[in-house]
This record gives C-alpha cells, structure tokens and sequence, in this order.
C-alpha cells in the first residue's frame, strides 16, 4: 500500500499555489495603498516607473506604508502558519487534496505551525526542503522534521504509519508484539503503537519501548 505521506509533487503544486495567492495580495495592496505622480521615479528613491509615471509611497503617507507592511505580515502568518496549524491545510494543500497532521493524525497545532512555518522559509524555501522530503522516510522536510509534523493525502486517518509495514505485522493489518524468532527482524524506529492506540511507539529493534508519540 502506498504510504499516505507520498505527495512530494503535490506539496511542491500547494505551496506555488499558496505564493502565488501571497503575491497578489502583496502586489494588489500595493496598488491600493501607494501614489501615482507624473515623472520618472528618483533613482535613490522608492516605488517604480510605470510609463511616465512614478507609483510608491510618498511623503506624509507613512501609515499607508505600515499598513501594507502589516498586510503583507498577516497573509504571511495565515497562510503558513494559523491555517496549517489549527486546520492543517491552506488554499494550496486543499486544492491538492493533502493536509497538515502531527503523529496522531490531528491538526498539529498553532506552535507546531509556527515552527514549520519558521523552517519553510529559512530552509526549506531553497531546493534543500524539496531534497529532504523526497528523501526522508515519511517524505518530512526540515520544518517538519522539526516540528513532528506529517504532509498526507486528505482521505489518510489516524495515526502516521511507517513507509512500509513492519515485518511483525498481521494478516489483518493490525500490529501484534513480534514472535521470539522475528526479534531484530525489524529495522528500529517509530511504528503504529501495538495496542491498538491512536499513537505511535518506539521499536529498539528488538523489543517495544515506552517510549510514544504522546
């Protein structure tokens, strides 16, 4: 079964999606809250040349400047960070049927949006995040890693599974302690809690930890 957290090239599509709904507003408040004069712009100044006239913030209309400022801030914030963290989606992630979830499958939570928020743009903007995602084992970029958040299709519920079933998994799909002789069969790492729990628990390689994701 393919694992749910499969969807590099969707999270790729999502988040231009999200920067291009980003740069409009930038742009389209910019356009509201600056001057058109006649004439070209100062070279040491402000604003841009548009034909033969100069548009941008002009003296005595700094709280139009601020006030672009902070709309800029607040779609920023929303987009990636308030969205994906109380809802774990954006425009981008439900236009391409993938959502935000922390280990048991939930919305991650506004600190955990704030950190991957964070780690978006001071690392994983660059082709770095791309890399690591297509990489990692649950497909997770830097932002992600750090906050133990989780990108998956939108029809995925319940906990985060591993990239491929344990050794020790049943027939039936569900998780069972592993059998004296596949000790060690299994590579050690998080899997789906044995017990049946929305959680995961740690495997050492030879035997179940107390160790859980919550």
């Amino acid at each position: 079964m393919k694992s749910p957290t499969k969807v590099v090239g969707r999270r790729l599509v999502a988040f231009l999606i999200d920067l291009l709904i980003f740069s409009a507003v930038v742009v389209g408040s910019w356009f509201a809250l600056t001057t058109q004069v006649p004439g070209k712009c100062p070279s040491s100044g402000g604003g841009f040349t548009i034909g033969d006239n100069c548009r941008g913030f002009v003296v005595g209309e700094a709280g139009n400047q601020t006030a672009w400022y902070l709309i800029c801030l607040a779609v920023l914030i929303v987009l990636w960070v308030v969205l994906p963290g109380v809802k774990g989606t954006s425009p981008g992630h439900a236009a391409l049927g993938i959502k935000i979830v922390n280990a048991e499958g939930q919305p991650p939570g506004l600190l955990r949006g704030l950190a991957r928020g964070f780690f978006l743009w001071l690392i994983d903007v660059s082709i770095i995040g791309l890399i690591v995602a297509a990489v990692t084992q649950r497909n997770q970029r830097v932002g992600d890693l750090v906050a133990g958040t989780y990108v998956v299709d939108k029809n995925a519920v319940g906990a985060i599974a591993p990239e491929s079933p344990p050794a020790f998994a049943s027939p039936g799909g569900q998780y069972a302690p592993p059998q004296p002789q596949q000790q060690g069969a299994q590579k050690a790492d998080w899997y789906p809690d044995p017990h049946g729990q929305a959680r995961l628990r740690y495997w050492d390689g030879q035997r179940w930890t107390e160790h859980t994701s919550a």
